[in-house]
């Protein structure tokens, strides 16, 4: 979920507001080693790595979903909005 008219609390500066994103993206689990570290409970370090490689992307926290929140979070997503702005 894109943010158009949301500023980042991570302002580059005062002129340039960073995008601000929220997604959920689903991981097969035979997948999930390539992505999870399990023992830190975090994303690997290379996927992280690549994520900020990306042209644009200032900083980003990424989660595993838990199970009790999902509902809470994709409110927290969509805040109500048009999801084709």
């Amino acid at each position: 979920m894109h943010e158009f008219e949301e500023k980042s609390k991570s302002k580059i500066d005062n002129k340039c507001n960073p995008n601000h994103i929220h997604g959920i993206l689903t991981i097969p689990n035979e997948l999930n080693s390539k992505f999870w570290d399990d023992e830190k409970g975090r994303l690997s370090k290379r996927i992280y790595r690549d994520i900020l490689s990306l042209g644009g992307v200032a900083n980003c926290l990424i989660e595993r979903a838990r199970d009790k929140e999902f509902d809470k979070w994709t409110t927290y997503c969509l805040k109500e909005k048009n999801l084709f702005h």
